[in-house]
C-alpha cells in the first residue's frame, strides 16, 4: 500500500493523454476553460462542503477544518500560495486536492502553449519546456536559494511536467502523428521520472506497466 502514491503518476499519464484530446476539440482557450471548469469545480464544490460539514459534525476529534480552508479548493491554489497572500495560515478540507492544484496549472500551461503556437504540436513545445526547465533549474542561482528553486519548481510542474508530457506522447501515437517525436518524448519522460527516482525498483516495475498499459492502448 506505500506504493499506492505511485498511482497519482498514472494519474498525471492519462491527464495529459485527455488533455491533449480536449484541447483539440476546444474552439478556443475560454471553450476549454470552460469545459475544465464544469468538469472540476462542481464536484469540488459539493465535496468540499460535505467533507467540510461532516469532519465539523463528528462528536470525536479528527483533523480541524475552518471556513478559510475552503479557500484553495474552490480556487485551486495551494493553501502554502494563499497562506503566502493573506499572511497566516490555510490547510486545506482534504489533503488530496493537492492533485488538482497540479492539474490546473497544467491545464493553463497546455492552453498557453496549444492556442498560442497553433502550428507547433503540443508535443513539440512541452518537450521544449522540460528541456528548458532542466537547464533553468541547474542554474548556480538556485544552487545558493534552495527556497528559490522550490517555488519555481512548484510554479513550473518541474516535478510532474514529464508525468504529463508522457500522456501527450501516447495521445500523439494514438494518432498516429509525428510518431518518431511522440516515442522520443515518451522516453525522455520516463528517463526524467526514473532517474529522479534513482531507478529504484519500485518505480521500474510500475512505470513498466504504465507505460506497457498505455502502448497496448494506442497500437
Amino acid at each position: 500500500l506505500g506504493l499506492g502514491g505511485l498511482g497519482v503518476n498514472l494519474f498525471f499519464m492519462v491527464s495529459g493523454f485527455v488533455i491533449a484530446m480536449t484541447l483539440e476539440t476546444s474552439r478556443n482557450a475560454a471553450d476549454f476553460a470552460l469545459k475544465r471548469f464544469a468538469r472540476l469545480f462542481p464536484a469540488m464544490l459539493l465535496c468540499s462542503v460535505l467533507t467540510f460539514v461532516v469532519l465539523n459534525a463528528l462528536p470525536y476529534p479528527t483533523w480541524g477544518v475552518s471556513p478559510i480552508d475552503l479557500l484553495p479548493g474552490w480556487t485551486f491554489i495551494s493553501e502554502h500560495t494563499w497562506g503566502a497572500w493573506l499572511g497566516r495560515p490555510v490547510g486545506v478540507v482534504d489533503g488530496v486536492y493537492w492533485t488538482l492544484f497540479v492539474e490546473v496549472k497544467f491545464y493553463l500551461l497546455a492552453a498557453v502553449l496549444y492556442f498560442s503556437m497553433r502550428s507547433v504540436p503540443l508535443l513539440v513545445s512541452v518537450g521544449l519546456v522540460i528541456n528548458l526547465q532542466l537547464a533553468i533549474g541547474r542554474l548556480p542561482f538556485f544552487a545558493h536559494d534552495p527556497a528559490a528553486l522550490e517555488v519555481f519548481k512548484d510554479w513550473t510542474l518541474y516535478n510532474f511536467l514529464p508525468h504529463f508530457a508522457a500522456g501527450i506522447a501516447f495521445y500523439a501515437m494514438s494518432q498516429r502523428r509525428d510518431l518518431p517525436l511522440a516515442i522520443a518524448l515518451a522516453a525522455e519522460a520516463a528517463a526524467i521520472v526514473l532517474l529522479r527516482a534513482r531507478f529504484e525498483w519500485q518505480h521500474l516495475v510500475f512505470f513498466g506497466i504504465f507505460y506497457s498499459m498505455f502502448t497496448a492502448l494506442v497500437c
